[in-house]
């Protein structure tokens, strides 16, 4: 089976690097199944932290798992949660450091969720039937959620998207966005704010001096967006706590900081990359019944991706799955049955750079 097992894991892409949002929290396995000890695993810090409206850093270098740990502690099926995924790393550098720039596009961000996928017409059928509401893509979306949108969408549609009714200032805008944010808390869910792709403007060469943008978001925008009725939850690449204004700033408004943490030992390697096969064999339980992780990867070659994960990755989880997603290739293209340790040594040095 193990060869079969290989090349349905290749065809589905099971170890793709960058896979969509929705599919990171299926991917994810939880911190407290993988790092013995913490005090109080970072998924319950944040989806806590959010419930009270706080202001939330989650910090770890890129590739650490933030997003996933966001998407798991933050998804659309959380209760009294109300998720916004607010895109800023692709946007003008206006709109990262201008409040008022900023406050309109958490409101048009708020108007496209709901409109994008229809939540008008789908939020009576849920509520009846009780069930989530589908999305476009396999998203999901809690229920009451899809009220509370389906209830606001048409009036934030339309101011969100009438740039002539909301050339005003920026408290204006502001007030705009606070009266929406108060609709959905009125319905009995926290409004959060999420800001997961912060870290992209070190490796973005479209931003060849970062430091501006960082500080214009963390020590002004990130200030400003406080204000509201929601949690903001933001991720910290360690390398802005070196800049000027911005660790003072996060003192200001963030209340819970969350680290991510680093994997202890090679077991908790195995059971991020088991997780991903778990994911792509459930669909078919009697075909692929009784695989284990040891018939796709040999144990060797398990302990050396995690040599290379404590050292030359630097604890990037997302270039090891990337140098497995390499190995597994190679794997089916020579026709065996297994990732040996060599094949990960080659696709490691070939696809990361890392000795």
């Amino acid at each position: 089976m193990s060869r079969e097992l290989l090349l349905h894991l290749r065809d589905e892409v099971a170890f793709d690097p960058y896979p969509r949002r929705e599919a990171l929290g299926v991917y994810h396995v939880p911190f407290g199944d993988l790092v013995p000890g913490l005090a109080r695993p970072p998924e319950q810090a944040v989806a806590e932290a959010a419930q009270r409206s706080e202001a939330v850093a989650v910090v770890g270098e890129s590739g650490r798992g933030k997003s996933s740990l966001l998407s798991a502690a933050l998804g659309p099926l959380v209760e009294g949660i109300a998720p916004f995924l607010v895109p800023i790393s692709g946007e003008s550098t206006q709109l990262v450091r201008e409040p008022r720039a900023m406050a309109f596009h958490v409101l048009r961000t708020i108007a496209d969720v709901a409109g994008r996928h229809g939540l008008v017409e789908q939020a009576d059928a849920a509520v009846q039937q009780g069930a989530p509401v589908r999305l476009v893509g396999g998203d999901r979306v809690n229920a009451k959620v899809a009220v509370t949108l389906g209830v606001i969408s048409a009036e934030v549609g339309r101011q969100a998207r009438d740039a002539s009714a909301l050339e005003r200032s920026a408290a204006a805008i502001l007030e705009v966005t606070e009266q929406v944010l108060v609709g959905i808390g009125g319905r009995g869910l926290t409004p959060v704010l999420v800001f997961d792709d912060t870290d992209k403007w070190l490796r973005s060469s479209g931003f060849e001096q970062p430091e501006p943008l960082v500080r214009g978001f963390f020590a002004r925008t990130l200030l400003q967006l406080r204000e509201l009725s929601c949690a903001l939850v933001a991720s910290v690449h360690p390398e802005y706590l070196t800049m000027a204004e911005v660790p003072e700033a996060l003192e200001r408004v963030v209340g819970t900081r969350v680290d991510v943490p680093v994997l202890p030992d090679v077991d908790a390697l195995g059971k991020v990359l088991a997780s991903r096969v778990g994911a792509h064999t459930v669909d078919d339980p009697e075909r692929w019944a009784g695989w284990d992780l040891a018939d796709i990867i040999a144990p060797d070659a398990l302990q050396r991706l995690f040599d290379h994960y404590r050292s030359g990755l630097a604890h990037e989880l997302r270039s090891v799955v990337r140098a497995v997603h390499a190995a597994l290739a190679e794997a089916c293209d020579a026709g065996m049955d297994r990732l040996t340790a060599e094949l990960v040594d080659v696709s490691v040095t070939t696809w990361t750079g890392a000795a």
